[in-house]
């Protein structure tokens, strides 16, 4: 059975590049003219690993990843003045870019993340920041702990690995928000209202891993499709 390993990686001014295009770059050297072992890293990703992807403070991405390291010459999309080899590990993987609902700031839960990390090659700094271009593996119960500060890491991994869209919940926001302030309903039939569109999210997710797209209408956009019907 293979083992998935769990990656962190981290950019500011490429993630939006990176994150949309599905493919990372690191150079083979820094700019000082050696081999840095978070850029050797990229070499070490293996098929089906997943990637968390550190952005400006904050968890904007998790992808799979979709290939073994390639060595090619620097993508265009990089900046020009790129003061580091022009001669770099790229590696495929598809990801899921978060909306700021669902974006963790690193540096607010340090304290909780602190006792799972390593002491050489750690992906955060004793200041709660990640250093530009950083690649570092991650240990089970870092990601764990990940897992715990927000739920939703799983959901979208479970969706990578299975190869199927992510269904957001946030969008029952508003209703859960309309059913609070309506004042026709009691407390009780309230909460048994939230409770049930809260499983809409979910039930609509896992559905999705079964069906790909309507029986009836060919539909496969989730935007339009109700779990129900």
């Amino acid at each position: 059975k293979n083992i998935t390993n769990y990656w962190w990686i981290a950019c500011g001014q490429h993630f939006d590049g990176e994150a949309d295009s599905g493919s990372i770059w690191r150079p083979t050297l820094s700019a000082k003219g050696n081999k840095w072992q978070p850029y050797e890293n990229i070499k070490n990703f293996a098929l089906g690993d997943i990637v968390f992807y550190y952005s400006k403070s904050y968890i904007r991405a998790i992808g799979i990843v979709k290939s073994t390291y390639e060595e090619i010459l620097r993508p265009e999309r990089y900046d020009i003045n790129y003061d580091e080899s022009t001669l770099g590990y790229s590696c495929d993987v598809k990801f899921i870019k978060f909306k700021p609902t669902h974006r963790v700031k690193v540096k607010n839960y340090y304290s909780v993340l602190k006792p799972c990390l390593p002491k050489k090659l750690s992906p955060i700094w004793k200041n709660g920041y990640s250093t530009r271009n950083y690649s570092s593996k991650l240990e089970i119960n870092f990601v764990e702990r990940l897992f715990q500060i927000s739920p939703v890491y799983k959901e979208v991994i479970d969706c990578l690995i299975d190869d199927v869209p992510f269904y957001d919940p946030h969008p029952a926001i508003k209703d859960i928000n309309d059913i609070v302030k309506n004042r026709d309903i009691t407390s009780t039939e309230k909460t048994q209202l939230i409770k049930a569109r809260l499983g809409q999210g979910k039930f609509k997710m896992n559905v999705s891993k079964i069906e790909g797209k309507c029986r009836i209408t060919g539909i496969s956009n989730i935007k339009f499709l109700i779990a129900s019907h």
